[in-house]
């Protein structure tokens, strides 16, 4: 992941696949200028990929409404059979859960809309309307590391002095799907998800 979403929004909506450095970290920075690295047109939530499936892996997740929509790298990661390292993070910052919320279609994801606009490698640009997630609401994710890890889709190594999670995204899609569809708000706070739990079947109440 190439994430730019604290530095591109309404007040500054032009994101430069070239120039805009990324906010998640050195190593996704280093990554995307590494010789032969392709960067995704997404403006917030784009990805940096090398390797003969770069193309197909990134291409028109710039048409995407939302940051983690079906033709973005991280709902494809899951249908090419890919696996998500973390090295020394948790899964606190695992993006693709946010796809599983979106094919989960769980009612209290998306935010604000937003016209961004994306610059390609060759200074063309594109206006790319865009919904952000509901970054406000606070997420649980290091919950589902043991569950993840019980069904086999998730093994622990080091690197280093690096704890390493490598999570297989197909089976991550195996595992939390069917819980979405059962507690679609199995991935936030406790807090919070009662909060919106209440209010989605107050909402419900009032249809």
């Amino acid at each position: 992941p190439t994430h730019t979403w604290d530095r591109v929004g309404a007040r500054n909506p032009v994101f430069d696949v070239r120039e805009t450095a990324c906010c998640v970290g050195l190593i996704p920075e280093t990554f995307r200028r590494r010789p032969g690295a392709v960067r995704g047109l997404h403006p917030t939530h784009s990805c940096a990929a090398i390797g003969p499936l770069k193309e197909e892996l990134l291409r028109g997740h710039e048409t995407q409404v939302t940051p983690c929509g079906s033709r973005s790298p991280y709902q494809r990661l899951m249908r090419f059979g890919g696996r998500i390292v973390f090295l020394g993070v948790d899964l606190r910052v695992n993006t693709s859960f946010h796809a599983l919320e979106e094919m989960a279609g769980v009612p209290w994801l998306f935010d604000r809309f937003e016209m961004l606009y994306a610059v390609d490698a060759e200074g063309r640009r594109v206006a790319v309307p865009s919904r952000r997630h509901c970054d406000w609401l606070p997420r649980d994710f290091p919950k589902m590391e043991p569950v993840l890890e019980r069904e086999g889709a998730l093994v622990r190594g080091q690197i280093g002095a690096a704890d390493v999670l490598v999570v297989e995204a197909a089976g991550m899609e195996r595992v939390v799907m069917p819980m979405l569809a059962e507690n679609p708000f199995l991935l936030l706070e406790p807090g919070p998800a009662e909060r919106e739990r209440r209010r989605y079947d107050e909402w419900r109440g009032d249809r």
